[in-house]
């Protein structure tokens, strides 16, 4: 009597194997298109996430910066370029173009200004935007040019290294 049953479910449950089979197939393939989808989705969002935060970051260099279109595209592959040879995205370069431009630093000035505020940052443990604000108020404030702001950021930082203080 209890085999019987058993046998009736064993039946029973290869008949519902055997019926289900091809809806496991269809389920497995959703569950793996559906997961293709998101990642690509996923992915081609990260990008054009991106894309549109460096443009929101470009659109404030334009904001401060009075220059022709051309220069324009230059100071975006430039920003672009440094991106890939300083520690530094590309938005954060961007917001160094824009506090430079802000601050009076002439337009064919801006990289080197960038550059110098990120090597400021890194030598002085601060944020880049940090040292570009710092810089950009000691620039203005003692009327020197970007090659000057650079000797006095140097200096600064010889005299920290070489004393019990720090640079910040």
């Amino acid at each position: 009597c209890i085999r019987d049953s058993f046998r009736t479910l064993d039946r029973l449950q290869g008949q519902q194997m055997t019926a289900f089979a091809p809806m496991r197939g269809l389920i497995g393939q959703a569950v793996a298109l559906g997961a293709g989808y998101l990642g690509a989705t996923e992915g081609i969002s990260a990008t054009a996430g991106a894309a549109i935060e460096f443009e929101t970051a470009f659109a404030d260099v334009k904001k401060v910066v009075g220059a022709t279109d051309e220069q324009f595209e230059n100071m975006r592959r430039s920003i672009r370029r440094m991106s890939g040879e300083i520690p530094l995205a590309a938005t954060d370069i961007a917001a160094l173009f824009a506090a430079a431009g802000e601050s009076g630093v002439a337009t064919e000035d801006l990289q080197s200004f960038a550059e110098m505020a990120a090597r400021v940052g890194v030598a002085f443990d601060m944020t880049a935007a940090d040292a570009g604000e710092s810089l950009a108020k000691l620039k203005t404030q003692l009327g020197l040019n970007v090659a000057e702001t650079g000797d006095m950021a140097d200096a600064i930082n010889h005299l920290s290294n070489n004393m019990a203080s720090k640079a910040k």
